[in-house]
C-alpha cells in the first residue's frame, strides 16, 4: 500500500529534457520563478506545456478529491514577453 499520494518512478541514469512534456506548479508565480531559472540555464522551457494546480500541492485536499473521484483542476499558465527575454 502506497505511503503517500505521490509516487516516483527511479530510472537509471539522467532523463532528457526533451523527454518532458509539461510541469506543473502550486503557482503561476512559481510557474513564473522555474520558467526563468531553466531559462536563464539555456534549457528552452518555451517548448513545454505549463499549468498550475494548487489543488495538486494540498495533501488533504487533493486525497479528498481522489476518495471522492474529483477533478483536480489545472489551468494552463503562459509566460509573458518579459519573461522570454
Amino acid at each position: 500500500m502506497p505511503t503517500d499520494l505521490q509516487s516516483e518512478v527511479l530510472i537509471p541514469g539522467l532523463v532528457p529534457l526533451s523527454a518532458v512534456t509539461a510541469i506543473v506548479t502550486a503557482t503561476p508565480e512559481k510557474a513564473r520563478e522555474l520558467f526563468v531559472l531553466l531559462h536563464d540555464f539555456g534549457l528552452n522551457p518555451g517548448r513545454m506545456e505549463w499549468r498550475y494546480a494548487p489543488l495538486f500541492f494540498d495533501k488533504w485536499r487533493l486525497a479528498n478529491a481522489l476518495h471522492t473521484g474529483g477533478e483536480i483542476p489545472e489551468t494552463q499558465w503562459t509566460p509573458s514577453l518579459e519573461d522570454l527575454e
